[in-house]
């Protein structure tokens, strides 16, 4: 579906990382003449909120906000919300605040899949490695659970005012073609280029298919030769792939860079847009179970925690 028929839906805290994203969606709803939907999601009752603070939930203070105390801190937190985000919003903007019930990891995707053609933009709250391996973060909740593009984006992650090209990481896969297309059509509305990168192994162990199997000893590992020959047709393919899905969008006649790199994709996408020093992250969201990439994370979930500038996930 083509970037210029949705609904831009921004969670909202009352954060700097929210005001990133709504300085994000601000400009591109001005540019592409979208409606945004700006969401606070708090907590059901007293109880949950205390348990989501982490304080006990016996006694007067628990007693202390029942009824009317309860609603109005849910609504003064709303309120505070809404008004930073919408500090950000350009004149022009169509805005609607919209105040979830419940817990943000669980609200937000409820309310996201019951909408039509929305895209996502969010910021993205920092958890430590630690903890975002364990329990993960609402932003990559988001990205399993809704099936509508996701952009994260982080206080301070833009060090260039400079808008910047669309990077794409391409492999010739179902998911990348999706992400070509819609980065097809972001860039034909914003006037901006596209780099395919495509990045090839160097050595085995950096094949994201192979880097978590435990080999017998004694199996046969591709050797530098044939990982550079592998490397060169696979990018070949992938850039021939994406160039057909481009040809299908309005970016036919931009500036389109191929970019080939070694190493790890997750790896070799975040150091390009480093140096770079500006544009964003278009990636395809490749299908794994729940359980799989909480223990051995994914290529898009990799980039994400990584990257330098905002990055959507989409597929």
């Amino acid at each position: 579906m083509s970037t210029a028929s949705r609904t831009l839906i921004v969670p909202v805290d009352g954060s700097e990382h929210a005001s990133e994203a709504a300085r994000y969606a601000s400009r591109l709803a001005s540019a592409l003449g979208l409606p945004v939907v700006l969401v606070h999601a708090f907590p059901a009752s007293a109880t949950d909120l205390f348990e989501k603070l982490g304080a006990g939930t016996e006694g007067m203070t628990l007693s202390h906000l029942s009824g009317r105390g309860f609603e109005s801190i849910r609504k003064e937190s709303a309120d505070t919300a809404f008004q930073r985000a919408r500090e950000h919003m350009g004149q022009g903007v169509k805005v609607e605040e919209r105040l979830l019930t419940g817990e943000a990891a669980e609200a937000l995707p409820r309310f996201v899949n019951d909408q039509e053609a929305s895209h996502v933009v969010m910021g993205r709250r920092g958890l430590g490695v630690f903890r975002e391996a364990l329990l993960g973060s609402v932003s990559e909740r988001m990205i399993h659970e809704v099936a509508e593009p996701v952009t994260v984006v982080s206080s301070g992650q833009n060090r260039s005012a400079e808008v910047g090209p669309l990077v794409v990481p391409v492999d010739g896969s179902e998911f990348a073609a999706t992400a070509v297309r819609y980065a097809g059509d972001l860039a034909a509305a914003l006037g901006l280029d596209i780099h395919l990168l495509h990045a090839s192994p160097a050595t085995a162990g950096e094949i994201p298919a192979l880097e978590s199997r435990v080999l017998d000893s004694s199996a046969a590992w591709p050797d530098e030769a044939a990982l550079a020959e592998f490397g060169r047709q696979s990018g070949d393919n992938a850039f021939a792939a994406a160039r057909d899905v481009i040809a299908d969008t309005g970016a036919k006649d931009l500036y389109i860079k191929e970019v080939r790199r070694s190493g790890h994709p997750a790896q070799a996408v975040n150091d390009y847009l480093r140096e770079l020093e500006c544009g964003e992250i278009i990636i395809g969201r490749r299908g794994m179970g729940r359980i799989q990439t909480m223990l051995l994370g994914s290529v898009s979930q990799r980039v994400l925690r990584g990257a330098a500038g905002p990055v959507t996930v989409i597929g």
